[in-house]
């Protein structure tokens, strides 16, 4: 099983890591440096001689120049190490993205899926170079405190007592912060989710009167994640407020020790004024640790949300195996095949967190068995919800069966190789996606070498060239986002025009007709029906007229295969398919 580590990233730029750290120590060494240069300033001013000051201070001065010189390289070893670790991290989140089934992206969610590779890697990068320099600041502050011991150790270890304290109590607030973290992210993660699916749908919102509907049930997601957000950040601002009042205390404890320190003669005056100057040490010291503790929290809490991508239990990968299709023929058979969906519940742990279990299985197919042989041109009907888009989704191995086998060629696809298995099949579905990019990049992702002939014949195939060919920059022309700028119609003909470019033996239309106007059905039609003989056509429709030429139309009904035939048996022999045709033409 594949694993995510965070840090294998860091191996592979390990010698620009090296030059970042390196750079960083410098950095703070002559911070060091300068705060030894105050003191020897202040001791100078101290025993009156202003000449010997003013040659230190110019040290000091100089020294924070070589600081401010530094931060170029310091800051170019950063911005290259983040370029590439960002690059690597992301190009392989998406990969596994690839990977993930499809049956996972629906029981899972996609937009979660996203927030985990865009914003939970950069997360843990940010969280892990805060660290870093959260533990710089935190050396340096100890150094300071180890010199000040140097003046009275009483002081020293008052300040290093109190800060023990204060760390004890910061350990639990961080415990109590992971707990709430996560139970807000996953709310967060459904609310983006269910945001996300409104501005998707806003066409079928505003054209069937949604908006009042989803009102409620988008003022109840918004209201619970801001609740508990509220609930944890009143409870969190708490602990903060108590932890300002104890730092602000125990800076008091260390300036009155100090004075009496210096009233009794234990402290001169320069180790007074130096402490003095440093008095803020403590809340630095403490400060720097709290923070070092909540990146480490914020790190593990991004971390773990994109190590479950790797769990194959909470997210399946597709799975292949190494057999050949060779010279595929297009022969599909199915033995008594079953499949079920998972039902995903939400629910709180013993912790509290919410988590998502799987809580049952709903049978969608029943037995189900047939077979098409190579070159026919063959149809799938059926009510909404009966199992035939299931069906098809065996076929590519998109969703894997219960139990039973696919066949291809004899051959069951779970022992075929990715590359073999697809290559073989495509998929026109009834949504298709478009890419905003042009019309021309959207068919060369089918197929890169494709010449501008074939391009125009797959255009023309699906019914869509003498749409193109009025277009300002022709094949050119960039589309928008999901295609927003064609018809429903135009998105079905270009999808079908991939299918067409990429020439597969075979190839399955999930009504991906429905859209378009009788004119360009009828020349789609005409081009689907001219793939059969050399190809296997599959066609789920909800129109029966759009498949009265298939060769066999299977009838599915409750996930079950009911009747068989063609067109004009299934009318005479099958009451419910004849029902159908009849209510569709009434």
């Amino acid at each position: 099983m594949q694993k995510f580590n965070f840090f294998s990233y860091y191996k592979k730029n390990k010698f620009l890591i090296f030059l970042y750290l390196f750079f960083n120590l410098c950095s703070y060494a002559l911070v060091f440096v300068g705060s030894l240069l105050s003191a020897k300033a202040l001791e100078a001013v101290a025993n009156s001689q202003m000449q010997k000051m003013l040659g230190i201070f110019i040290w000091y001065i100089l020294t924070y120049c070589a600081i401010s010189l530094l931060n170029i390289p310091l800051k170019y070893c950063y911005e290259i190490v983040a370029r590439k670790i960002f690059i690597q991290i992301k190009q392989d989140l998406t990969q596994r993205l690839f990977k993930i089934s499809v049956q996972s992206y629906g029981e899972n969610g996609a937009s979660s899926l996203v927030s985990r590779v865009l914003s939970d890697s950069e997360k843990m990068f940010n969280n892990v170079n805060a660290i870093v320099n959260s533990v710089f600041n935190v050396v340096s502050n100890l150094v300071v405190i180890i010199y000040i011991m140097t003046f009275n150790v009483y002081i020293g270890l008052c300040i290093l007592g109190l800060f023990v304290i204060l760390f004890v109590f910061d350990f639990f607030r961080n415990k109590y912060r992971k707990k709430k973290n996560k139970e807000l992210q996953k709310i967060s993660d459904d609310t983006f989710s269910y945001t996300n699916e409104i501005v998707r749908s806003q066409l079928d919102i505003k054209t069937l009167g949604m908006e009042e509907g989803l009102k409620e049930e988008t003022f109840k997601k918004h209201k619970l994640f801001h609740d508990e957000n509220f609930d944890f950040t009143m409870k969190h601002r708490l602990l903060l407020t108590l932890r300002g009042i104890y730092t602000h205390l125990a800076v008091l404890a260390i300036i009155s020790l100090a004075v009496f320190l210096f009233d009794t003669y234990s402290l001169t005056l320069v180790a007074f004024l130096y402490v003095y100057n440093n008095h803020s040490i403590f809340g630095a010291l403490t400060n720097n640790i709290s923070s070092i503790q909540d990146y480490i929290l914020s790190f593990k809490v991004a971390n773990e949300r994109v190590k479950e991508l790797f769990d194959e239990g909470l997210y399946p990968i597709e799975t292949f195996g190494d057999k050949n299709l060779d010279d595929c023929k297009g022969e599909i058979e199915f033995k008594n095949v079953n499949f079920s969906y998972n039902i995903i519940k939400t629910e709180k742990d013993k912790k509290g967190i919410l988590v998502s279990k799987i809580v049952g299985k709903k049978q969608i197919l029943n037995d189900v068995s047939f077979k098409i042989n190579a070159g026919d041109n063959i149809a799938l009907v059926g009510r909404s919800g009966a199992g035939k888009s299931t069906i098809i989704s065996l076929i590519p191995k998109l969703y894997e069966c219960d139990e039973g086998e696919v066949l291809i060629d004899g051959i069951d696809v779970k022992t075929l190789s990715k590359d073999s298995l697809r290559k073989n099949i495509c998929l026109v579905s009834q949504n298709p996606y478009i890419f905003n990019m042009s019309i021309r990049d959207n068919l060369l992702m089918v197929k890169k070498e494709a010449t501008e002939e074939e391009l125009i014949s797959a255009l023309k195939n699906a019914s869509l060239y003498d749409f193109v060919s009025t277009l300002d920059n022709k094949l050119d022309t960039i589309v928008g986002e999901n295609g927003v700028k064609l018809s429903g119609g135009q998105k079905q003909r270009l999808a079908i025009a991939r299918a067409f470019l990429k020439d597969s033996k075979i190839i399955i239309f999930d009504e991906s007709t429905s859209s378009l106007d009788n004119f360009a059905q009828e020349e789609v039609k005409n081009a689907i029906h001219n793939l059969s003989g050399n190809r296997t056509v599959i066609t789920v429709a909800h129109r029966l007229s759009t498949i009265k030429d298939a060769k066999i139309i299977y009838f599915i009904d409750d996930g079950k295969i009911v009747a068989r035939g063609d067109f004009n048996y299934l009318m005479k022999h099958s009451k419910e398919f004849s029902n159908l045709f009849s209510i569709e033409n009434s």
